[in-house]
């Protein structure tokens, strides 16, 4: 039975055994893929994608509500949950050498030795009702003994990842080292904003719907997260509310629907209406959404439902605005990049 570690990223990793290892030069890449998609062992065939997205919205939620006090704590400890969004890869563990090894196949295999890894006795995720159980967590984090920092002695502290959409047939990529470098197009770079060694944190200066500019209040440093574990972006309240006035001012009154919890603005019948463009303005760059970065059309029915809503304090920037874009953390420069990409084909 293949073992489950967490990472602290929210990128869960499936353990399977291998037999062979080859070292990197520039780095090396892995499939990526989320919990729900049909190439997860934890698919469910018999829960709709309604159903599933509705859950993972409500997982946003709860996520969410264990974030709150994070901005109070110089280390906040972090329980992970069943309720959370998760992507998946394969790796395998020698636990004689401290040996960790990646791939799916013997051609494609490459392992390192001597990593550090410590002991838990009470790890309390699980996916759900699944038969994996969780052995760990594994860190994407700054901190000098985190995963990503073990590696840079070979491949540079430097990742990155793309998202597929969430329920697409093909793997995105989580890619160490070198290779994960941003091509020049369409790139936006913004400064990490170092409060702890669990989050990642950027500035967020502002939001536009189409060309109606509002104001993050105040634009502190370091007032948004960049989270793979969390569906849906969420905004400060005061700055929600605010950002949903002009998205409800951009789209016609006709199309309005009572929104399906937790959504906060639903509509329908929008084929042919011309959806706002929303910009987020990241210090050092600006961040563009178009519809399929905030907006979840319901599979199953006309319905289509903003994937973002409020929440107190820290905003959070969630998977649905992630899909599509390569997204670099550079722990060395204490950047990080999002270039548009084609997830399902990296």
């Amino acid at each position: 039975m293949g073992l489950v570690l967490l990472l602290i990223l929210h990128l869960t990793l499936l353990l399977t055994p291998s037999t062979t290892k080859a070292k990197p030069t520039n780095g090396f890449s892995v499939d990526i893929f989320h919990g729900d998609s049909p190439l997860s062992p934890f698919y469910s065939p018999s829960m709709n994608r309604t159903e599933a997205i509705i859950r993972a919205a409500m997982d946003s939620i709860s996520r969410s509500n264990s974030l709150l006090n994070l901005d109070n704590t110089e280390s906040p400890i972090v329980h992970p949950s069943s309720r959370s969004s998760n992507y998946l890869m394969k790796m395998s563990i020698g636990l004689a050498a401290d040996d960790i090894r990646f791939g799916w196949n013997s051609s494609n295999k490459v392992g390192f030795s001597n990593l550090v890894f410590g002991c838990g006795h009470k790890n309390t995720w699980l996916p759900r009702k699944s038969t994996y159980y969780a052995t760990g967590i594994v860190g994407l984090g700054i901190s000098p003994l985190s995963f990503v920092s073990q590696l840079s002695p070979q491949i540079g502290r430097i990742f990155s990842y793309c998202l597929p959409p969430l329920y697409s047939n093909s793997s995105g990529k989580l890619t160490f080292g070198s290779e994960s470098t941003q091509s020049a197009f369409g790139n936006i770079s913004t400064p990490m904003v170092i409060k702890n060694y669990t989050y990642y944190y950027v500035t967020l200066d502002a939001i536009s719907v189409n060309d109606f500019r509002e104001e993050a209040n105040p634009p502190t440093g370091g007032n948004m997260i960049v989270d793979s574990g969390t569906f849906l972006t969420m905004l400060d309240s005061r700055l929600y509310y605010r950002v949903k006035d002009q998205i409800i001012s951009a789209i016609p009154n006709w199309a309005l629907q009572k929104p399906v919890p937790p959504f906060k603005l639903c509509y329908s019948n929008l084929t042919n209406v011309d959806m706002p463009l929303l910009t987020f303005h990241l210090a050092g760059g600006d961040l563009t959404l178009d519809e399929s970065n905030y907006m979840y059309t319901f599979a199953d029915s006309d319905l289509a439902c903003v994937a973002i809503v409020p929440r107190k304090g820290t905003s959070i920037l969630g998977i649905i605005s992630q899909i599509d874009y390569k997204v670099e953390y550079d722990l060395d420069r204490k950047t990080i990049s999002f270039g548009p990409a084609d997830c399902t084909r990296v």
